[in-house]
C-alpha cells in the first residue's frame, strides 16, 4: 500500500536491512494521525510500517510529528544577525532602511559570510532544506553580499574535502548541498 509516496509494509518476520529506524513517530496519513516506525536505507525512506524489524541505528521521535524537510523562499543571508547594529526606536519601514543602510557601511565579505554560515547551521539545525536568498547589490558596497553569498554556496562542495560540521550533517541527515541555494537579485534600497 502507497502512503505520501511510500511503501505502508508490513514488517519482515528476519528483519530488514536498515540505516535508521525511526520509532515511534506520528505523520499523517489518509487524514489522520497515526504513530509508526520510520525505516531509512541510505537517503530513502525505504518503509513506514507499525513495527519495523531491523538491526539498524534507532531514533526514538517518542510521539513526536514527522513532517517533510522546511522550505525558506526568502531569507537575505547578506543582511542576517545585524540587529546588534541598529537601532530600533520608530518600528517603521522607513527606519529599518535607514539602520540597514547605516549598518551595510561596516559589511565585508568575511563578515557577511560569517552571519549567512551561522544562519545556515541555525537553519539546518531546525529542519530547512531548501533555501532562497536574495542579495542586495548596492552602489554603496558593490558586490561584496553577492560574493559572500556565493562563497556559502559552495561551502559543502569545499567541506567535502574535509571533516566539517556541514559535510556530517549534510551526509547524516540527508540535506541538500548548498549549492541547491537559489539566489535571486534585490532591488536597491537607497
Amino acid at each position: 500500500m502507497l502512503i505520501m509516496g511510500y511503501h505502508w509494509a508490513t514488517p519482515s518476520s528476519d528483519g530488514e536491512i536498515m540505516d535508521l529506524v525511526i520509532r515511534d513517530a506520528r505523520i499523517l496519513a489518509r487524514g489522520e494521525l497515526r504513530t509508526v516506525d520510520i525505516g531509512i536505507q541510505g537517503s530513502t525512506i525505504a518503509v513506514i510500517s507499525q513495527a519495523v524489524t531491523a538491526d539498524a541505528l534507532e531514533l526514538k521521535a517518542a510521539g513526536c510529528l514527522v513532517v517533510p524537510g522546511l522550505i525558506e523562499t526568502h531569507i537575505h543571508l547578506d543582511k542576517t544577525c545585524i540587529l546588534n547594529r541598529c537601532r530600533i526606536e520608530e518600528g517603521t519601514v522607513a527606519e529599518a532602511v535607514r539602520e540597514t543602510a547605516a549598518a551595510k557601511r561596516d559589511f565585508t565579505v568575511e563578515d557577511i559570510y560569517a552571519r549567512g554560515s551561522r544562519t545556515l547551521e541555525r537553519c539546518i539545525a531546525q529542519g530547512t532544506m531548501r533555501m532562497r536568498s536574495h542579495v542586495e547589490l548596492d552602489p554603496g558596497i558593490g558586490m561584496i553580499g553577492f560574493e559572500a553569498i556565493e562563497q556559502l554556496a559552495r561551502l559543502v562542495g569545499l567541506a567535502e574535502t574535509m571533516c566539517g560540521t556541514t559535510r556530517a550533517c549534510a551526509r547524516d541527515y540527508n540535506l541538500p548541498s548548498l549549492r541547491d541555494l537559489k539566489f535571486s537579485e534585490q532591488e536597491t534600497h537607497g
